[in-house]
This record gives structure tokens, sequence and C-alpha cells, in this order.
């Protein structure tokens, strides 16, 4: 008769502190909630410029030829669905 198997041993990581999250991630985390609250403030029925306005806003944002791109893609996604509502992630 076999023995049953055995349940893995837990591994602890040696060496490396895990302090949560890190600087970057709690600002995107901090921008976020803005965002949220700004379109809170604005209600459920939100015009599309002001969605419109707070991409061009980030978009000018982004340094050097990511912006150049990000303008593109902005453009060719206005022009292939414009019934979408533009939204910051």
């Amino acid at each position: 008769m076999k023995d049953p198997p055995k349940a893995a041993k837990s591994t602890t990581v040696i060496d490396k502190t895990i302090e949560g999250f890190s600087d970057v991630e709690r600002a995107a985390m901090k921008e976020r909630a803005q965002e949220q609250k700004a379109a809170a403030r604005r209600g459920p029925r939100a015009d599309k410029a002001d969605g419109e306005s707070d991409v061009l806003a980030k978009i000018a944002g982004i340094p050097g030829p990511d912006r150049v791109m990000a303008e593109q893609l902005h453009a060719i996604i206005k022009a292939t669905a414009p019934d979408l509502s533009p939204r910051t992630w």
C-alpha cells in the first residue's frame, strides 16, 4: 500500500523584505482615486468633452517620442471608433 502524498513544505523568501506597494504604485493609486472623485463630481452622464480633456492632458504630460505615439494612437482610435468614450486608465 502506498503512502498518501504529503503536502509540500512551505518555502520562505530569504534576504528579501516586502514592504508593500512601491512609491510608483502608491502614486498611481492616488492618481486613480483623484480621477474617480472627479468623475463622480461630473455625474453619471459626464460629457465626452470632459473625458477628452482628461485624455489630452495626460497625453500632454508624456515626455518625448512616447507623447507623439500616444497622440497618433488617440487619433486612430477616435477615427476608428468615434462612439467610444475617452477615458484614462
